[in-house]
């Protein structure tokens, strides 16, 4: 009878060994597939995923992977699927694609210098993730252009790089101790990087690039006794470092999380022994909040700072600019060695129906400048800032990421009289 006990009890603990090994088994990961790709590469879309062939599902890990396909810049939605094989699960991820190549067509001015841009832009070449720009721009009545290439991943490695070709001509101001003198600035310029992935979305770069500046005094001071040179042309050598950290998640056109962008750049001239080696670093700090009602609101938020070489020189490299920090100042208005900038903005959906949406926008955008050979005070005092507040309109195609076109008025909030639209394609930040 004993006997006949221990058998059972060992029949039994043998049945729930079988039983439990069985469910281990039906929770492994046997295979991954994509549904819904038609450019897309399967091996492109696997690198963003953390599940694995041969380990455990994960069902927390599973909506992490699909909101990290999500933030993929060829993909507009992901969601899963687990089947039951004999031997564990499959997982499919059925994807929409996003449209990836597009013309670029931009446009957007101040008073006395309205420009354009025409070119197309493809950012998932061969269904790698391989982008591939090409543009020119009408700039100050002037002609640019680029064209750029970058490869993220080098035969699925996590080794990248770029290429580049670029012409900026433009009419700058170059601020003198009692004038402002204005020249046709020409930078011709080749470049090149290596990229490496650190963790996924995580990376660092190495470059170099040779250009040409030439500086020709503006038709406008023919005639004219003013200070500065009547041309110069510096052929120099940047070498530039750069370190991307990006935990941003993409909910269409709203986004969470937060962005870090880490620049440091060393400018050699090569015709004038005598200019020392040159150098500018910067830090671009971006924080995205969703709140209000479904979520459909956007704080979001934009610190930068840099900092130069304080030589007391008027081609200082911080500008004070309506398209690149303070909105309703102005074209150029005034440079520096050093700057912080804030920018703010509330992005609240008025609309969202089909593939279109709309936001509107209140803003607040904040700079402190460094003058040339300044104090770094200048940068906490006050002596040199600028606050403009304004708003704007965004209307958004969600099957793209940032196919946003954006109108914004700003204004100087101690000088309503200092004021001024500016329009763009994309965010401003």
């Amino acid at each position: 009878m004993l006997k006949e006990s221990t058998s059972k009890a060992y029949l039994f603990i043998w049945f729930l060994f079988l039983s439990n090994y069985h469910t281990q088994a039906q929770q492994l990961v046997k295979e991954i597939e994509f549904s819904g790709l038609k450019k897309t590469k399967e091996s492109h879309l696997l690198r963003f995923i953390s599940h694995k062939v041969g380990e455990p599902l994960d069902y927390d890990l599973l909506k992490k992977d699909e909101q990290q396909l999500r933030n993929v810049i060829s993909v507009v939605d992901a969601k899963s699927e687990i089947d039951t094989l004999a031997a564990g699960v499959k997982i499919t991820f059925q994807i929409e694609e996003a449209i990836t190549f597009f013309p670029i067509i931009n446009f957007g001015g101040l008073e006395d210098n309205i420009w354009f841009q025409l070119g197309a832009t493809e950012h998932n070449l061969l269904g790698r993730g391989i982008q591939v720009t090409a543009y020119y721009q009408n700039n100050d009545r002037r002609h640019n252009g680029e064209l750029f290439l970058r490869v993220p991943y080098v035969k699925g490695s996590r080794w990248g790089g770029t290429f580049g070709l670029r012409r900026w001509a433009s009419i700058e101001p170059l601020f003198f101790d009692k004038k402002t003198v204005y020249y046709s600035y020409d930078n011709n310029a080749i470049s090149g990087s290596f990229i490496r992935e650190l963790r996924l979305n995580h990376t660092i770069e190495l470059g170099a690039s040779y250009f040409e500046e030439t500086y020709e005094k503006d038709a406008r001071h023919d005639g004219e006794v003013t200070p500065g040179p009547e041309s110069a042309r510096l052929p120099k050598l940047l070498y530039k470092l750069s370190h991307n950290l990006d935990r941003r998640n993409y909910h269409s056109y709203i986004l969470s999380g937060w962005y870090l962008e880490q620049h440091l750049q060393f400018v050699q001239t090569l015709n004038d022994q005598d200019i020392p080696l040159f150098w500018i670093g910067w830090t671009d700090f971006h924080v995205y909040l969703r709140t209000g009602r479904k979520n459909r609101t956007n704080i979001v938020t934009r610190m930068r700072f840099g900092l130069s070489e304080n030589s007391d020189s008027p081609f200082a490299p911080f500008v004070l600019d309506s398209h690149v920090n303070i909105r309703g100042s102005g074209n150029r208005i005034d440079r520096g060695t050093g700057s912080f900038v804030w920018n703010v903005e509330l992005r609240n959906t008025i609309f969202d129906q089909g593939n279109f949406a709309a936001q509107g926008v209140l803003f607040s955008d904040f700079g402190s400048w460094r003058k040339p050979g300044g104090s770094f005070n200048e940068l906490v005092t006050g002596e040199t800032t600028e606050h403009f507040l304004g708003a704007g309109i965004r209307l958004i195609y969600k099957k793209m990421h940032n196919a946003i076109f954006r109108a914004d008025y700003g204004f100087n909030r101690d000088e309503l009289q200092n004021n001024g639209w500016v329009l763009g394609i994309g965010q401003y930040f």
